[in-house]
């Protein structure tokens, strides 16, 4: 019967430790990148037409609209892509 005893100790002990191994594992802290001032500013605002425009202000304010879009989406786009990486990052590989 000791003997017995014995053996159920020492196996206690050794299912004990090999459960605590895994809390001894640590991970790198890792700085999040920062987000550049220019991805979080608002996107302009747009112009309005004057009442009697022509047709050359009227393609000029076209060009402009299409322009400051263009900025406004490739922005946006940077920032999701800087946000989808940092979460790529953070998340345990698996």
């Amino acid at each position: 019967m000791k003997s017995s005893a014995k053996w159920f100790s020492t196996l206690f002990t050794l299912i004990a430790l090999s459960l605590l191994t895994g809390c001894a594992s640590s991970t790198v802290a890792s700085t999040p990148p920062t987000i550049p001032a220019n991805l979080t500013s608002p996107c302009q605002s747009l112009s309005f037409l004057q009442d009697k425009a022509t047709m050359g202000d009227l393609l000029s304010h076209d060009v402009g609209v299409i322009e400051a879009y263009a900025d406004c989406s490739a922005r946006h786009k940077e920032l999701g892509d800087l946000l989808r990486k940092r979460d790529a990052e953070a998340s345990p590989s698996r």
